[in-house]
């Protein structure tokens, strides 16, 4: 009768960690699915917005092409080949997902009708190159057009944003499911634990109401086992009723003590094993965010100088429409044009250096320059906008000197400094640039006849995206022009510095160092 109850006893703590086994196999079973589909969902939204960029970035080739005639061939037939290795990749994932779901994967039809689009975008691509200085340009650009953009009356820029989006959710819908997961084996682990437990305590309680103690050694290790020292043993030895009663209460207790110990030795494992993975989650999610801070600050500020140069072109189009038959009213217009385009080209190309490299910071490269022809040319150009907007813009002579600097860069840094001048300043006003040196330093001033800022302002000024109570006048700014033109000065060793003018009015000084005195 007591070994059958025993036995009954000693099987019931044997399911409880039988069970206990079962359900953390389950339970890392079930987080390594959630994971995998928690990846896959990742890596499809990354190789959607891949793809859907590289088609905005041949799109952009393709009417640089149409205008210039000049677009490098090597450009389109690299984006094709990255759009093509994304749907490779899309394809993988795919087949990673049906096999995940064991059945048929829900993305297929979009990858497909994708493939469809691009084939049939590159074909239109590649056939209306060679023919644009032929028929109609209009005509080819809107076929083009359809083709980059729409699929069988879908429209692709649609399929792409809602695959982004609905991988998306599913990555988080996987990663809150993992979550979940975790924690619920963590708390069905402290509960088979703690039943274990009671269950012991129930066992021995059990046994010690229902026998006869003849022996006082029995009882007390009973009442031991029944505060919970597992530590007790009865050390009762021979071959009889209450010596095997003995020898199975001490081996109980022993194996009590060794399942309160792995359950221990288990707990801590999955709580170290948790801590690691949300430590490696959030370094993960921190340096994302670091990145795409980076190329949102990049990509702003680019659109921001793809501005400037755009209006000089207008500017300088309506001086050569009211020219009419002045010749050479027409050519210097054109070459200013040009010029403005050159700054225009570069911008552009910023951005798809960025694209290839990846790093989202401009780059310097320095050599000496003459400044005053530097400026000269930077004045020149921005006069156009000037007399758009009845400003008179000019610049007093400058000494001769020299500086150590990426040319196009400081021009980048002036012209940005100008057109804020020439934004603020009424119609009417006026914008002075001067330069001084002395042994060390060389300055260009430039001053303006705008509203001005407070000390307050001035002191916020060069902060990226600050704006100051002026701006309310001009909504379309973005208030990055002085950040990127402090950014420039400071790679170059040198600092810019803003100031009220009485009795209105705003000076800011470029300061660069001397790369040698040509006096």
């Amino acid at each position: 009768m007591i070994r059958t109850r025993l036995s009954i006893a000693f099987a019931l703590l044997s399911a409880l960690a039988l069970s206990q086994g079962v359900f953390a196999w389950w339970a890392a079973s079930t987080a390594a699915l959630y994971a995998e589909r928690k990846a896959i969902a990742s890596g499809m939204e990354a190789e959607y917005e891949s793809l859907g960029g590289n088609k905005q970035r041949l799109k952009v080739w393709f009417a640089e092409a149409m205008l210039t005639g000049n677009a490098p061939a090597i450009t389109r037939v690299t984006l094709v080949t990255r759009m093509e290795d994304s749907l490779r990749e899309l394809r993988t994932l795919t087949e990673r997902d049906a096999a995940v779901r064991g059945g048929p994967s829900p993305e297929a039809a979009t990858v497909a009708t994708l493939e469809r689009n691009i084939e049939t975008m590159a074909n239109a691509v590649r056939e209306a190159i060679p023919l644009i200085d032929a028929g109609d340009p209009a005509q080819r650009w809107r076929g083009v057009l359809e083709a980059f953009d729409r699929l069988a009356n879908q429209d692709m820029r649609e399929v792409i944003r809602e695959a982004i989006l609905r991988q998306d959710r599913l990555a988080k819908e996987e990663s809150k499911r993992l979550a979940d997961g975790l924690r619920l084996a963590r708390v069905a682990n402290v509960c088979l634990a703690a039943v274990a437990v009671l269950f012991g305590a129930f066992a021995v309680w059990y046994f010690v109401t229902h026998l006869q103690q003849p022996f006082t050694r029995l009882t007390d290790v009973a009442a031991r086992f029944a505060r919970g020292e597992l530590t007790a043993r009865s050390g009762l030895t021979g071959r009889d009723e209450f010596a095997r009663l003995g020898g199975l209460l001490d081996s109980m207790a022993t194996s009590l003590q060794q399942a309160h110990a792995r359950d221990v030795d288990v707990q801590r494992s999955l709580d170290d094993l948790i801590a690691t993975r949300t430590r490696s989650v959030m370094q993960a999610h921190e340096a994302m965010l670091r990145v795409e801070g980076q190329r949102r600050q990049f990509f702003a500020e680019v659109s921001h100088e793809l501005r400037t140069p755009v209006t000089v072109i207008r500017g300088e189009a309506d001086i050569a429409l009211r020219a009419g038959d002045d010749a050479n009213e027409l050519k210097a217009s054109l070459r200013r044009i040009r010029d403005a385009a050159k700054d225009l080209s570069a911008r552009v190309q910023d951005l798809l250096d960025a694209a290839r490299s990846g790093s989202h910071d401009y780059t310097f490269v320095l050599a000496p320059h003459a400044l005053p022809a530097l400026i000269e040319a930077v004045v020149v150009q921005m006069q156009a906008l000037a007399r758009y907007r009845g400003i008179s813009l000019s610049m007093n002579p400058a000494p001769d000197c020299t500086v150590l600097a990426d040319g196009e860069r400081l021009q980048q840094a002036l012209t940005t400094v100008l057109d804020n001048a020439l934004r603020y300043t009424p119609e009417g006003g006026k914008v002075v640039v001067q330069v001084t040196r002395n042994d060390e330093w060389v300055c260009i001033q430039v001053d303006d006849d705008g509203p001005g800022m407070s000390a307050t302002e001035l002191a916020q000024a060069r902060n990226a995206q600050f704006r100051g109570s002026a701006a309310s006048a001009h909504p379309t700014g973005a208030g990055l022009g002085l950040s990127i033109a402090d950014r420039i000065l400071q790679a170059h060793g040198g600092s810019i510095e803003l100031s009220m003018r009485s009795p209105r009015g705003l000076r800011v000084q470029l300061q660069l160092p001397m790369e040698t005195d040509n006096a």
